[in-house]
């Protein structure tokens, strides 16, 4: 049987280390370098997702503090106002006041719903743009891109 033949071994020995030889020094030239460079660049693509996420949630945050100081300043002239019509319509009749508590109840009513359709609307924006770059970081994780 050839392949127990002493005499062969010596070659097939050389061409076994040879061929490991190739395979190794090709691993260790190219497609180790590529995968770690592959591996780099997702790595900075996730990291500046992260960053602009963190950016925009800073942003949220700013929104939301003006916001808030803004409905504060709108309640604050409110009740102002209020104050001021309660002591003037002390003066005059019951159906006058009727009719102007009304009106500041409407005006109050339309400014705190304007106020929180804006906040609404910026939450779904940063919703949105969260989901758009999730979307993007796990399709750039799955495609290898």
């Amino acid at each position: 049987m050839p392949q127990l033949d002493i005499s062969t071994y010596s070659s097939q020995l050389f061409w076994l280390f040879v061929s490991l030889l190739v395979l190794v020094v090709t691993l260790h030239r190219v497609v180790i370098p590529q995968y770690i460079t592959l591996i780099q660049t997702r790595k900075n693509t996730i990291n500046a997702k992260i960053y602009d996420i963190e950016k925009i949630e800073a942003s949220n945050h700013t929104r939301a503090a003006a916001i808030a100081e803004i409905t504060r300043q709108s309640k604050e002239a409110l009740r102002k106002l209020l104050s001021h019509e309660r002591h003037a319509l002390s003066q005059e009749n019951i159906s006058a006041r009727a009719a102007i508590f009304a009106h500041e109840r409407k005006r109050l009513r339309f400014e705190m719903k304007k106020i929180g359709n804006e906040a609404l609307a910026m939450d779904k924006n940063l919703s949105g743009v969260r989901d758009d770059i999730h979307k993007h970081i796990c399709k750039s994780w799955i495609t290898g891109a």
